[in-house]
């Protein structure tokens, strides 16, 4: 199986937009349902912060997600981002001097 055949039969497509437009592109419901990683409502947690759907170290500024609440976006800010940056900087440094 290819590549990209795994990704269309494991993945829903949710989003398709121009990521040049500048402006928020907002995936899931709103108000949010319940948060898509610990399963709390808004009655137990908040949805404030804007939560990325992919990662702003990875170069992402638009995509946003409503369905991740306070408390996990900031678990991913302090653990998951944190490790991601430094486990992926020698990547971002090789592809950015291939396109200089």
């Amino acid at each position: 199986m290819s590549n990209i055949e795994m990704v269309t039969n494991h993945y829903d497509q949710i989003f398709i937009g121009n990521f040049d437009s500048g402006k928020k592109q907002i995936i899931g419901p709103k108000p949010p349902a319940n948060c898509r990683f610990c399963g709390r409502d808004a009655s137990e947690v908040t949805f404030k912060k804007v939560a990325h759907s992919i990662p702003e170290l990875l170069g992402n500024r638009q995509l946003v997600s409503t369905d991740e609440c306070d408390d996990c976006n900031q678990h991913f800010a302090d653990h998951a981002e944190n490790d991601l940056g430094v486990g992926s900087r020698m990547n971002i440094s090789f592809i950015l001097a291939a396109h200089c």
